[in-house]
């Protein structure tokens, strides 16, 4: 009930610092190009418009370092689905075809634009990207996954993860996993 009328960047800073005392949390109301973006990046935007300027900001910022490392995280948010892309340099251009324009997202009811336990599964998989991509840099070799996208719908049960293969490895020593889909007639 404190937070009505607040933007919910500004509702979840404020329980982010009560949780944990920290303020080292940016946050936007509207994120605009006189904002300014970091090494790694999470977007949760509301509209593609935000997503595809954040992105182009980071992008030029990472290509001014290049011996960084740079991730950036956009979250996709529906009742039942969600998207996540986790960008890094080799992965600019396949990212780049996600962006459209807001006039092609259908206008949803306020009840289907996000639930709970879609926006904690969410909320999960850009946390375990975090963590991979952290401890990575820490080891000073990757070790571990940085999927490039993570596809989810809660209503077919359908959990879709890509990664990125480097070039130079063959074809043969790629393991694939099948998509798991919902099994039918189920007794």
């Amino acid at each position: 009930v404190n937070d009505i009328g607040k933007y919910k960047t500004q509702a979840i800073y404020e329980q982010c610092q009560n949780l944990s005392g920290t303020s080292s949390i940016s946050t936007y109301g509207e994120f605009t190009e006189a904002e300014s973006v970091t090494d790694v990046v999470v977007l949760a935007f509301d509209n593609m418009a935000a997503r595809k300027l954040a992105f182009e900001m980071w992008e030029k910022n990472n290509k001014s370092y290049p011996n960084r490392k740079y991730l950036l995280i956009d979250g996709r948010l529906s009742a039942e689905d969600y998207q996540i892309y986790a960008v890094t340099k080799d992965t600019c251009d396949e990212y780049r075809k996600t962006l459209f324009d807001d006039s092609e997202v259908a206008e949803l009811p306020c009840t289907l634009k996000s639930t709970t336990h879609c926006s904690m599964g969410i909320a999960s998989d850009i946390v375990s990207i975090l963590t991979n991509f952290y401890t990575n840099m820490a080891l000073g070799e990757d070790v571990r996954e940085i999927p490039f996208s993570i596809i989810k719908s809660i209503q077919s049960y359908q959990y879709d993860v890509r990664v990125n293969v480097p070039k130079d490895v063959p074809k043969e020593a790629v393991i694939t996993l099948p998509v798991v889909s919902p099994v039918e007639n189920v007794s």
